[in-house]
């Protein structure tokens, strides 16, 4: 199997990384021979990592173009461009023409409609969403959501293929704005801001928080389970029993704004450098990849 990628940057790149280490051959897109050259050093540093951590079956070979013709022989191709529906619609659709006719088409959109995406294509049947957790090449989960002119077939083939690269797959029912993922992710992060803004805790105490607390759970199990175990022995019906209520009053007194002002963007990215402490994104990266790695293996997913 052959896949091709469009899309040089950082998403892009990963996807490229993962195909690779599973031992597929790759023809990756970009613009500009420039965008090339970078994704190839990350590509290349993505690789020595899972290699480092035996995390590479078989490696397959990379072609690296400017060309869309040379995305012909494909059998699936992944699109990771800019959040722009116009962008995206128009760069698949001039794929399309020179593909063949059982080429899945798979967006990394993080939550454009799927249907709107589509609607360009001569066979929208086989156009898909593939949304991954960034980075693609360690983060195993993939949400796939089909849109209305999505074929079951192409549904079942991109579930198949993400399971053949080691990845959790799960279909979404129905389209969302956002998709489940990036939903559950910005609800959290909206009550975040809210504190840090009515002077709770700082930017950091929220980060610590989260990743030495409930994240440590969540690296585990969902929130369903999570609040199953603490109803005892009763289970989730004691707990919704004994807590409904003060959740519920919890509820009441959370906002629901749905833009931040320009003093919220000044104390978020105040409060992120603050905690960084002059850590580049290279230095953050690879302490949040070893990380990962160790929670995969500890859960058996690497």
């Amino acid at each position: 199997m052959k896949f091709g990628v469009i899309g040089s940057g950082v998403i892009g790149s990963s996807w490229t990384s993962l195909f690779l280490s599973h031992g597929f051959d790759v023809v990756l897109f970009g613009r500009s021979e420039r965008s090339l050259r970078k994704a190839l050093e990350k590509i290349e540093e993505n690789l020595k990592f899972l290699r480092e951590h035996r995390m590479v079956k078989n490696e397959g070979s990379l072609e690296l173009t400017t060309k869309v013709e040379d995305l012909k022989g494909v059998d699936y191709l992944q699109e990771s461009v800019s959040e722009d529906l116009e962008l995206k619609r128009e760069i698949l659709s001039s794929i399309e023409k020179i593909c063949n006719e059982n080429v899945i088409f798979a967006s990394s959109t993080s939550g454009l409609s799927v249907t709107e995406i589509q609607k360009s294509l001569k066979h929208p049947e086989r156009f898909i969403v593939a949304h991954p957790i960034n980075p693609p090449h360690l983060i195993p989960l993939i949400e796939i959501v089909p849109g209305e002119l999505t074929s079951e077939e192409t549904i079942k083939r991109t579930y198949e293929i993400m399971e053949n690269l080691s990845r959790v797959p799960v279909i979404l029912k129905k389209e969302v704005p956002g998709f489940v993922v990036n939903r559950l992710a910005v609800a959290l992060w909206r009550e975040a801001i809210d504190l840090v803004m009515n002077g709770v805790v700082e930017v950091e105490d929220i980060d610590k928080i989260v990743s030495h607390g409930p994240g440590l759970r969540w690296a585990i199990m969902g929130p369903f389970l999570i609040y199953h175990l603490g109803g005892g022995e009763g289970g989730i019906k004691h707990f919704l029993e004994h807590l409904s209520d003060a959740i519920s009053f919890w509820w009441s007194t959370m906002n629901t704004w749905t833009e931040m002002n320009e003093e919220m963007k000044r104390r978020i990215v105040e409060g992120v450098e603050k905690e960084v402490k002059g850590k580049n994104i290279k230095e953050l990266e690879r302490k949040r990849d070893e990380l990962l790695v160790a929670l995969l293996k500890l859960r058996d997913l690497a």
